[in-house]
């Protein structure tokens, strides 16, 4: 379980391309100089300012979009910075989404402050623990497998928050 990746240049003679940084570190979110996953994490929400991005297939189009761009962006970002870089944080942004689709698929997605909190909560605390099949492809040292342990860590999220937001409503009778 890692909670600082680093950012080592593992081969400094290899530039890595405009679009794939940009798409890669998620707009240079991936940057932050500490907690770059939970910035890219954080900043997976912005999209939600796009009113139409609240629909389930709006939102599965971006996912879709993002997870292919994505997953050819990481190729170069980790030809010079080796296995899952810290500069990298696409995986975050659509992990993050994925854990939403699934709320609402579920129909308990609201725009509103606890569902995007318990869903950050439920999709970060996942990705951290890396629990299988995450971690599988965690170590597959690969972009798709970069891309895939946030969608599996997603999942768990998903199913979580689904749970912790159906408590809290019971609790806070929203």
């Amino acid at each position: 379980m890692r909670f600082v990746k680093t950012k080592e240049i593992v081969n400094p003679d290899f530039k890595v391309d405009f679009f794939s940084k940009l798409i890669a570190s998620w707009f240079f979110t991936g940057y932050f100089p500490k907690g770059s996953g939970t910035v890219g994490s954080l900043a997976a929400f912005v999209i939600f300012l796009f009113p139409s991005m609240n629909d389930p297939y709006m939102l599965s189009i971006a996912f879709l979009i993002v997870f292919i761009l994505g997953t050819y962006a990481t190729i170069p970002m980790m030809k010079r910075y080796g296995n899952d870089p810290s500069t990298v944080v696409v995986d975050e942004v659509v992990g993050q989404w994925f854990t939403i689709m699934i709320v609402m698929a579920a129909g308990y997605w609201k725009l509103n402050f606890i569902c995007c909190a318990v869903t950050f909560i439920g999709f970060r605390g996942f990705d951290i623990l890396k629990l299988q099949p995450a971690k599988y492809f965690d170590r597959k040292h690969t972009a798709l497998g970069v891309m895939l342990d946030d969608v599996m860590a997603a999942i768990y999220g998903g199913v979580a928050s689904i749970f912790a937001i159906i408590l809290l409503q019971r609790l806070l009778n929203l």
